[in-house]
């Protein structure tokens, strides 16, 4: 016979297990006396109903709404189905929120609607700022669109061509005198683009896009802009061909000497002053008629002249590219890059041997030239190369007189 304490810890173990470690809450008939047989299956009864409340809360818990509820016998659980049929509405309120139903309010979660229903109307007020933001830049977007427009179309007004690329320099627009260049003069339009690509970062550049038959030069300014967030680059391109003869032919009149088309006084002392600014390892040679004098005396400034440009003639031999300019009557003056003195005297004597005597009236003369060579040396100035490389070619002269005439 069992007695009151032991029924007791009997039903206490029980709830004690149900509330601490379910799994172990069992109690069953025989472990009590006969008379406690309604008090088992309601202990029972309470237990199932405990475990499928708690098993439906923990769902709940961790965001299952969908969760089946238990059966509507169990009234521990009916709070808890409020609560998920509350979470279920307000979910399909936060729903129809983010789809733009700012009228969704919620009054039956007491604080929590309050600061839920704040934040619907910040939502709505931010919404309607940004639709008044998207409208006006909208309304800026079609005014800048007018405006590009009737940009484009002024366009054609002008007399020069007129290109837009993106940033792959992929073409976006040409007006008419684009086109133009693009229809007749493709090869010229490819070295356009390519000088653009090549010097990006540039705003005035002039290409030349012809051939040596048919010299076209063209003035290119670039203007690199953006254009509704995205790169890219306009420029004006106009045919400067006539102004660039006459700049040549002007740079010409003033670096040429007429007589003989080589370089003059001028171009060559500016040549030389820049060769010693940029601290180049060159050979200055100074070269002197010999019978310049005799020559003119004796046939006449004609044959003088033809006597130069005869010697002039044999420079066009000489083995490596240089800077020739006539600096005087029968002077001129040699600038060769990167070459040993030694070299050059040894050309400028072969040039020299090669020369043939001339015939004039039945009388020969010797058509030949005295020249000296001198090294650039770090820290001399123009002036001292021309003074060494002029008394080095008088030395040569007085070493190698040859008569004036020969029978």
């Amino acid at each position: 016979m069992q007695t009151q304490q032991q029924v007791a810890d009997i039903i206490f173990n029980f709830l004690n297990n149900l509330i601490y470690e379910p799994e172990k809450a069992v109690i069953r008939q025989k472990d009590l006396p006969k008379e406690f047989a309604d008090v088992v299956r309601g202990l029972k009864l309470f237990g199932k109903w405990v475990k499928e409340t708690r098993d439906f809360a923990i769902d709940i818990g961790n965001g299952n709404i969908d969760v089946k509820p238990p059966s509507s016998d169990n009234v521990l659980a009916q709070p808890i189905k409020l609560l998920q049929s509350n979470m279920a509405h307000l979910t399909w309120q936060a729903k129809e929120i983010a789809k733009g139903d700012y009228q969704q309010r919620v009054d039956y979660m007491g604080e929590f609607s309050e600061s839920f229903n704040v934040m619907i109307t910040q939502l709505q007020d931010r919404r309607n700022k940004l639709i008044d933001n998207i409208q006006t830049i909208e309304q800026q977007n079609q005014s800048l669109m007018v405006i590009r427009d009737f940009f484009f179309n002024f366009s054609d007004c002008l007399l020069r061509a007129f290109f837009v690329y993106d940033e792959d320099y992929n073409l976006v627009f040409c007006n008419t005198v684009g086109r133009k260049i693009l229809n007749t003069e493709p090869k010229t339009y490819e070295i356009i683009v390519e000088k653009l690509q090549e010097m990006n970062h540039l705003h005035f550049m002039e290409v030349f896009g012809g051939t040596a038959e048919n010299p076209r030069w063209y003035e290119i300014e670039r203007i690199d802009i953006e254009w509704q967030g995205a790169k890219e680059i306009s420029c004006l391109i106009q045919e400067v061909t006539e102004r660039k003869l006459i700049e040549l032919a002007r740079d010409k009149m003033a670096f040429e000497d007429p007589l003989t088309g080589l370089y003059n006084r001028r171009y060559g002392l500016e040549k030389l002053q820049k060769m010693i600014d940029n601290k180049d390892d060159f050979c200055l040679a100074f070269v002197d008629l010999d019978n310049l004098k005799y020559i003119n005396d004796t046939f006449g400034h004609s044959a003088g002249d033809n006597s130069i440009k005869s010697i002039v003639h044999s420079f066009e031999n000489f083995k490596w590219n240089a800077v020739v300019a006539r600096v005087g009557g029968d002077e001129f003056m040699l600038l060769v890059k990167n070459i040993k003195k030694a070299d050059v005297e040894k050309e400028l004597e072969r040039i020299r041997a090669d020369i043939e005597e001339v015939v004039i009236r039945d009388k020969k003369y010797k058509n030949t030239f005295s020249y000296g060579v001198v090294e650039n040396h770090k820290g001399w100035d123009s002036a001292s190369l021309l003074r060494k490389a002029d008394k080095t070619m008088y030395e040569y002269k007085f070493a190698h007189k040859v008569k004036t005439r020969m029978s």
